[in-house]
C-alpha cells in the first residue's frame, strides 16, 4: 500500500462506512485501478454496491459492468437499469445493446431504440451509432437512411471510426463517392482496415 494513501485510508474507510456516498465511490476506484493500494476488485465491487444502494448512478453502471464480465446477465441489466433510469448515458448504452441482443431480457427492438436514443440524444457517440444502424436496417423503427445518416454524423464527427465507415457507406451507397471516400479516410487513418479497403475501390 502506497504510504501517503495509507495515512489516510483508514480514515476513509471509516467515513465510507458512516455512509458517505463520494468516499465509497473514492475507494471503489482506488481498488479497482489499484491506485495507492494492491486491486481488489471484490473490494471495489463491494464500495460500489454501498454508494449503489445509495443510488449513486456511476455506481450502479460499474456494478453492471462487473456482472457482465461475470456473465450474470439478469443481474447486470439490473444495475444498469437503474443508471440508465437515472439519465447515466453509459447505463443507457449498455441497457439498450443488451435489449438489442437479448442478452438478460428478452429481445426486444423498440426497447433498444428506446435507450439508444436517450443516450444518443445525450452526446454518447456509440449510441449514436448503433441508433444510425437501427434506422438503417429498420429494427424497432421505421426504415429511414436520411436519418440513420444524421445519426452517424453525429458520431462520425466525434471521432467515431465505426461511425465515419457507415456514413461513407451510406454516401457511397447514394453515388456520392468522393465525400464517401473522404469518411472512408478518416475510418482508415484510425486503422480501420476495411476502410482502406472500401477507400481503394472508390478512388479506382
Amino acid at each position: 500500500m502506497d504510504s501517503n494513501f495509507s495515512i489516510v485510508a483508514d480514515t476513509l474507510i471509516e467515513v465510507a462506512k458512516q455512509g458517505n456516498v463520494n468516499v465509497q465511490l473514492m475507494l471503489a476506484q482506488h481498488y479497482l485501478e489499484g491506485n495507492g493500494i494492491p486491486k481488489d476488485i471484490e473490494e471495489a465491487m463491494k464500495w460500489f454496491k454501498m454508494a449503489a444502494d445509495q443510488g449513486a448512478a456511476s455506481a450502479q453502471y460499474n456494478l453492471g459492468q462487473y456482472y457482465m464480465k461475470k456473465n450474470d446477465m439478469s443481474e447486470a441489466v439490473k444495475w444498469y437499469r437503474k443508471a440508465a433510469e437515472q439519465g447515466f448515458s453509459k447505463a443507457q448504452y449498455a441497457l439498450a445493446l443488451r435489449y438489442e441482443n437479448g442478452e438478460g431480457v428478452g429481445q426486444n427492438y423498440e426497447e433498444a431504440v428506446k435507450w439508444y436514443r436517450k443516450a444518443a440524444e445525450q452526446g454518447l457517440a456509440e449510441a449514436q451509432c448503433n441508433l444510425g444502424v437501427c434506422y438503417v436496417d429498420g429494427n424497432g423503427v421505421e426504415q429511414d437512411i436520411s436519418e440513420a445518416m444524421e445519426w452517424y454524423e453525429k458520431a462520425a464527427e466525434q471521432g467515431l471510426a465505426v461511425a465515419q465507415f457507415n456514413l461513407g457507406r451510406c454516401y457511397e451507397n447514394v453515388g456520392k463517392v468522393f465525400i464517401a471516400a473522404d469518411w472512408y479516410q478518416k475510418a482508415a487513418d484510425q486503422g480501420m482496415e476495411i476502410a482502406e479497403d472500401y477507400l481503394e475501390r472508390c478512388l479506382k
